[in-house]
């Protein structure tokens, strides 16, 4: 997780930049991609950055965002945001009981929220 890899305030801006620095400069000197696994704040309203833990300056510096959530038991929700491009519809998927050589499978599935039923529908109908 991305809050063990420093010492900083992560809602400090000017703390951020600097840890976020120190990826560029792994980033240039090695050319490899850097990942950053974060959690989400407690509100869970708005667009991932906007819902991304800490300063602004963590999400200002990503170039994409991939958040991933439960909808319920079994199925998770994956949504996207990239800075340059439109963002691209969430998928839905679940990891199956199934076991493979030790191995689970990962199932794209299309999920619709099943709607709890109010008691006094259940007397009424």
């Amino acid at each position: 997780m991305f809050n063990i890899l420093h010492g900083a305030d992560e809602n400090d801006n000017t703390e951020m930049r600097g840890v976020l620095e120190e990826l560029n400069r792994l980033h240039r000197e090695i050319g490899c991609a850097v990942g950053v696994v974060h959690h989400f704040s407690k509100n869970s309203e708005g667009s991932l950055t906007q819902r991304l833990r800490g300063a602004g300056a963590i999400a200002g510096w990503a170039e994409w965002l991939i958040g991933v959530e439960a909808e319920d038991e079994h199925v998770r929700k994956m949504q996207f945001e990239i800075k340059a491009a439109e963002r691209p519809d969430p998928l839905h998927f679940r990891i199956s009981g199934e076991d493979y050589d030790n191995w689970k499978r990962i199932e794209r599935t299309d999920w619709v929220p099943t709607r709890k039923r109010n008691p006094v529908e259940d007397l009424l109908a």
